[in-house]
């Protein structure tokens, strides 16, 4: 499970701390560290692939390759096959689903409208707050109507081919059909499909480590510790320049 980091404090002249920032942070758990030692890996074996930035981190990502014993993938969000491309609702179809839209978009202005009333609405950025355990409710009790015209729609991932990156696992160990998947980065959300220990696991990153034709184990995690705590580094100095830059003041 990834844990909260701290990122930055607003401090005021005499030390007060006025604002703090949080985020997600990622697990360093022996799954997590070996994914992204093989997405260290696959950086330098697929030369047009990108590190990452963010929360995750340079290698905490994943990158884009498959062979005969693994494939991996990054968590893109996107559709990467034809059905996110095919023409929206008509006739009937889109319709109803028109109509249930308006409906929802009703009870949410009523709600905020309540929230007013009542003085519990609040503002941020120009969006008014409103109540989602009413608006929850309304949707159990009206469901999102089905599509009957086949046109595309996020409800049904089952639609979608095997190879689009929004159905297939992250990561898939081919022989053992061990598969892995974390939402955005590795190390946060990270979830395989079956637990097992760490011997099995080591076997697995040697036999990939050896498909791809990279260093052994041991020598591949040391690179990756390498280049990791230097890419922390920069981090680092990064976040200070840009803390010295808005007042902010960067842990570390």
């Amino acid at each position: 499970m990834s844990e909260v980091r701290k990122f930055a404090e607003v401090k005021d002249q005499s030390g007060q701390t006025l604002i703090e920032f949080f985020g997600p942070g990622r697990s360093n758990d022996g799954l997590s560290v070996g994914l992204r030692m093989l997405t260290h890996q696959l950086l330098q074996v697929v030369p047009k692939s990108h590190r990452g930035i963010g929360f995750g981190g340079a290698y905490g990502y994943g990158v884009e390759f498959e062979n005969e014993i693994f494939s991996m993938c990054p968590d893109a969000q996107d559709c990467t096959c034809a059905w996110d491309r095919r023409p929206p609702h008509k006739g009937k179809c889109k319709k109803q689903i028109d109509a249930w839209f308006r409906a929802r978009k009703k009870i949410e202005e009523e709600s905020k409208q309540k929230q007013k009333t009542d003085g519990s609405a609040t503002e941020i950025l120009g969006f008014w707050s409103f109540d989602l355990k009413a608006v929850t409710k309304w949707e159990k009790k009206n469901r999102y109507p089905k599509c009957i015209c086949s046109a595309r729609h996020w409800k049904h991932p089952e639609e979608h081919e095997p190879t689009c990156w929004l159905v297939r696992p992250r990561f898939l160990h081919k022989p053992s059909g061990f598969q892995v998947d974390w939402y955005k980065y590795i190390g946060r959300e990270t979830k395989p499909n079956r637990q097992i220990n760490g011997n099995d696991w080591c076997s697995m990153l040697e036999e990939i480590l050896k498909s791809i034709k990279r260093p052994k184990l041991k020598t591949a995690i040391k690179a990756y510790q390498k280049a990791e705590s230097a890419e922390q580094k920069a981090c680092r100095e990064t976040a200070k320049l840009a803390a010295a830059f808005w007042n902010i003041r960067a842990p570390g």
